[in-house]
């Protein structure tokens, strides 16, 4: 915590949040400012305008995070958190009662509305949108910056904001004992890293990107002739150059370590299902590995790598979920960092016995994930190409979902910007499997991104036949590999 000559107390920022402020400065140069947010929606039937503004009152001033605005202060950034002021919270109505395309219009409200773009000094950090449906149903849109929520906190978010609402509608006060805030555990974690154990995580990630392996998805498949010799802090020095008539040394100190990237590639989608009946077949690895689905699907990514490169020593980028405690739990904030999955693989051993070590070696791993990304980057400083490559992004839900299991893989042009080269947003549902990918079309083509995953839906069927089968002797058909 730090105070200035004007009694103002400023607070240390989280890693997202540098990176937020530093990129914004960034895209404002370029003029290509990009929301990253977090959006989601609440049906609700008979809803009672002034209650819910209410709870959205409370809402706001339980937790701090979302009357915290981000400034410079003596070359650092910091966190300001704000009283709160109930007249900056504005709700919006938008009456689709009599509306003949309801489901058209308020898909493209929900677009629109999850492209809102927060503003680093300006408050509060949420918005919302009421949707009149019908004189019984509205629909709430909920959106919030990145920077300071993540899809966990939002669910919270949307649980404690109902339970207020109702609450209100009930007229029953609010239990007004202390919660726990982001800015406090930001403190904790950049005491930890300040710290002797702060020092053995920076020694474990320097440890991991040493001697990386040269063949990834990227430098085999691409169809660029990037320059594959750029260190991170050479990449980010040119795409700072861009903005900049002359990069300092204080700039460099302010961006290096903050943030992985400045420059954002254009980028296209690519969508399929894993099937009831693939899935089956990944249920019964799970019960013969004791893993869990996520690390059955970490594992074969792996996997899909090594039969696709040769390579057996491979780097996947995992979004890592950071509420390893209780208390952390119903915390609003960011808590996700991308840890880098680091395996080499034992062609001698079975596919069960390969799960297995991949989730010893995860584990290992996740002991470490408190250290930044960026710093990793940083500290090592690795030419990116070697370690950017695929990104696996994974989340787990009891629901089952319509579905149909014959669905085509979907390609869809100009989503946006790709934070790997191939990102992969996989949502386990108890029937099927979504697989939601981004990437880069600077490295990729269509064909190409169509057939290395053709390749990973023909991997999990041939685990059908026989999973006691050496990871020597699993075979892929490569022979319609696109021409590069």
């Amino acid at each position: 915590m730090q105070e200035n000559n004007e009694n103002q107390i400023y607070y240390e920022a989280s890693q997202t949040q540098k990176a937020a402020f530093i990129g914004h400065l960034y895209a404002k140069t370029k003029k290509q400012i990009i929301p990253f947010n977090v959006p989601d929606s609440i049906k609700i039937r008979n809803l009672n305008l002034e209650a819910i503004k209410k709870a959205f009152d409370i809402l706001i001033q339980r937790h701090e995070i979302f009357r915290t605005t981000l400034l410079m202060v003596d070359g650092e950034v910091k966190q300001k958190v704000w009283d709160h002021d109930s007249s900056l919270f504005d709700v919006s109505i938008v009456n689709l009662k009599k509306s003949k395309d309801k489901e058209g219009k308020l898909n493209k409200l929900k677009c629109d509305f999850n492209q809102v773009l927060f503003k680093c000094d300006q408050r509060p950090w949420l918005r919302i949108k009421i949707i009149q449906l019908n004189e019984n149903i509205s629909i709430l849109l909920l959106v919030a910056p990145h920077m300071i929520t993540d899809v966990r906190s939002m669910q919270f978010i949307k649980k404690e904001l109902s339970f207020i609402y109702k609450a209100q509608l009930e007229g029953e006060s609010i239990d007004d004992s202390k919660v726990l805030q982001y800015k406090d555990y930001i403190a904790e974690i950049n005491e930890i890293l300040r710290s002797d154990k702060g020092e053995k995580h920076r020694l474990y990630w320097l440890n991991i990107l040493r001697e990386l392996p040269n063949n990834n998805l990227t430098t085999l498949f691409s169809n660029n002739n990037f320059n594959k010799n750029k260190s991170y802090k050479e990449t980010l020095r040119i795409e700072m150059n861009e903005c900049c008539r002359k990069v300092s040394t204080k700039m460099e100190y302010d961006f290096f370590g903050t943030v992985s990237f400045l420059k954002f590639e254009q980028g296209a989608g690519y969508s399929f299902i894993i099937d009831s009946q693939r899935l089956a077949i990944l249920k019964r690895l799970v019960h013969e590995s004791n893993a869990n689905m996520s690390h059955i699907i970490i594992a074969t990514f792996h996997l899909l790598l090594y039969k696709l490169t040769g390579e057996r020593d491979n780097i996947i980028g995992i979004c890592s979920n950071m509420r390893d405690r209780k208390e952390l739990d119903n915390l609003i904030g960011c808590l996700t960092n991308t840890v880098l999955f680091r395996h080499k693989i034992e062609e001698s051993v079975d596919l069960i016995d390969f799960i297995k070590t991949v989730y010893v070696s995860f584990i290992k791993t996740l002991r470490h994930q408190i250290y930044p990304f960026e710093k990793a980057l940083y500290d090592s400083d690795v030419p990116l190409h070697r370690i950017s490559n695929l990104f696996l992004n994974i989340t787990s839900s009891e629901n089952v979902i319509s579905n149909n299991d014959n669905q085509h893989p979907i390609h869809t042009d100009n989503i946006g910007n790709p934070y790997f080269d191939i990102n992969c947003g996989i949502s386990i549902f108890d029937n099927i499997i979504e697989v939601s990918c981004g990437y880069k079309t600077s490295l990729f083509t269509k064909d190409t991104i169509d057939f290395i995953f053709s390749k990973y839906l023909e991997l999990i069927d041939g685990f059908k036949v026989n999973s006691d089968k050496k990871i020597k002797d699993i075979r892929l058909d490569l022979s319609n590999k696109p021409n590069i």
